[in-house]
């Protein structure tokens, strides 16, 4: 099994008073996301499963690389939030 670890695009500065875990990707976190997606089909890199913290940025980035096709499925996990206990 192989495990890649991806960070989430460029999000809403923590300097918005928000929850941290409702803080949105932003325009170049996007896009940043997207071409990481294009390179990533560039070198045959697919998934049968994108599994992802619930955190609203993380579900975005997520999504993205799901609709670039890089996966059929991306769920949040309730584990990989930054409190969760992975068993």
């Amino acid at each position: 099994m192989r495990l890649f670890l991806i960070r989430h695009g460029k999000a809403v500065t923590a300097e918005i008073v928000m929850p941290d875990s409702e803080r949105p990707l932003v325009v170049e976190g996007r896009k940043q996301v997207m071409r990481l997606a294009q390179r990533l089909q560039g070198l045959a890199i697919r998934w049968k499963l994108i599994q992802t913290s619930p955190f609203v940025r993380a579900r975005e980035t997520a999504a993205i690389l799901r609709d670039a096709g890089l996966a059929p499925k991306a769920e949040p996990v309730a584990e990989l939030a930054p409190a969760g206990e992975l068993t």
